[in-house]
């Protein structure tokens, strides 16, 4: 059993690295999504 757990964390921290390697820093690992330009009227109080 302990073997599995030190199995999964070698392979998430390969991944991690993997991942970290091909970020642009600012720039998070997915595109940003365009949101509404206005928000909708029943969230008007929310800015109050």
């Amino acid at each position: 059993m302990i073997g599995l757990f030190l199995l999964v964390t070698a392979v998430l921290t390969a991944l991690a690295f993997a991942l970290s390697g091909r970020r642009d820093v600012g720039a998070g690992l997915f595109p940003a999504r365009p949101g509404r330009a206005t928000a909708a009227r029943a969230c008007a109080a929310c800015s109050r």
